[in-house]
Order: C-alpha cells, then sequence, then structure tokens
C-alpha cells in the first residue's frame, strides 16, 4: 500500500493517484531520515503539505550549494 505517515496520506500520494494510469508528477522515493525533533515539529506545526514544504527547501538549498 505505501503512502502512510503518521495515519495520514500525504498529499503528493494522494495527487499521484489521480493521474492517469502510469503517469507520475514526479520521480519520489520514500526515505528514512532523522531530523531534529524542533524542525519537524515547525514544519507539521504549519500544517498539511509539510512534507511537500521540506522537499522544496531541501530542493532550494540544492539550488545555491551544488553537488561535487
Amino acid at each position: 500500500m505505501g503512502g502512510w505517515v503518521d495515519g495520514r496520506i500525504g498529499a503528493e500520494q494522494s495527487a499521484e493517484h489521480r493521474l492517469p494510469h502510469g503517469q507520475r508528477r514526479g520521480a519520489k522515493e520514500q526515505v528514512a531520515l532523522r531530523i531534529d525533533r524542533e524542525v519537524l515539529a515547525a514544519f507539521r506545526a504549519a500544517g498539511p503539505g509539510w512534507q511537500t514544504r521540506m522537499n522544496d527547501g531541501l530542493k532550494d538549498w540544492l539550488r545555491t550549494h551544488p553537488a561535487a
């Protein structure tokens, strides 16, 4: 099944399921990541979409810190 985080389906997952068969918005990979509690709490406190905002923040960081 997949897509469950803390008992809720992520917005990215539910949007993906509405696309025509075989089409995906973007390639994503599920990972286990250790995040400081206060960082995670701040993202979650911002409400639904916190995982997308966290992903967007990481993408912004990559734009200013290119991989070696």
